[in-house]
């Protein structure tokens, strides 16, 4: 039996890889060997492949010279140039007060790009339509209460860099901008739901049950990593525990 990974390439397919043609010149030898010899054996068909291939042009090489080469920033020059951002940061905000909610979206290079980030995702979806209904912009209302509610909170610099990753997150999740997995399905008692991981910065699952979808951010634990947000998941071998609207299913993978 042959194994499932083995897979049959046509003859024209080898010419097309070891010669650098077009496929449709591949095709017209591969059509041109075929009607040279109508009734031969595998070995006579090999060798006749073989010499059809050895009359073909080496693939051509095209090499780039030092100045040629992309090139990216020096490590050095990335160090100077963050250098010289952050000292403009740091006197355009001089006058806010240290460790405040203002101070860290004004100065903050790491929280300043995150704003920058979320301002031109929101000018690219602008008229675009999500993967599912979805009110953006009574969403992005809801997403600055919570931003502003940071104010208060213990660790703001965390809980401000938090609120940006994840609104940043749910757009690309909502209007597919990032690689994704799945859908997986799972069978919670009686009801099946399916869950999409998404690519996205922190890592989040999707959850669609009874056509509603919910999102979950991935938590480090002692135990791992679970997913919070709308909807709670807690993965294990083989199944998770999903917690949906307070009610904990316990729900094995299809």
């Amino acid at each position: 039996m042959v194994s499932p990974s083995c897979r049959f390439v046509p003859v024209a397919s080898v010419l097309f890889f070891a010669s650098g043609l077009p496929l449709s010149s591949a095709l017209a030898t591969e059509t041109a060997v075929s009607a040279a010899t109508p009734s031969v054996s595998a070995a006579s068909a090999t060798e006749a492949t073989s010499a059809a291939a050895a009359t073909l042009p080496a693939p051509r090489v095209i090499v780039l010279t030092e100045a040629q080469l992309p090139k990216g920033k020096d490590a050095e020059t990335r160090k100077a140039e963050d250098l010289a951002r952050d000292q403009a940061l740091r006197a355009k905000c001089k006058a806010i007060p240290k460790d405040t909610y203002d101070k860290y979206l004004c100065e903050r290079r790491t929280q300043v790009d995150l704003v920058i980030q979320l301002e031109a995702l929101r000018k690219q979806l602008d008229g675009q339509t999500p993967r599912w209904p979805v009110d953006v912009a009574a969403q992005q209302h809801q997403w600055e209460a919570r931003r502003d509610a940071c104010r208060q909170d213990q660790d703001v610099k965390m809980c401000l860099e938090l609120a940006y990753m994840e609104r940043i997150g749910q757009l690309q999740t909502q209007f597919g901008l990032v690689a994704a997995d799945g859908p997986i399905q799972y069978q919670c008692g009686d009801q099946v739901l399916q869950l999409t991981y998404h690519a996205t910065n922190p890592p989040l699952v999707e959850v669609v049950k009874g056509g509603q979808h919910r999102l979950a951010w991935m938590r480090p634990t002692d135990n791992g990593v679970d997913y919070h947000g709308d909807v709670t998941v807690h993965e294990y071998r083989g199944g998770a525990d999903i917690t949906w609207d307070q009610q904990t299913l316990q729900c094995r993978q299809r």
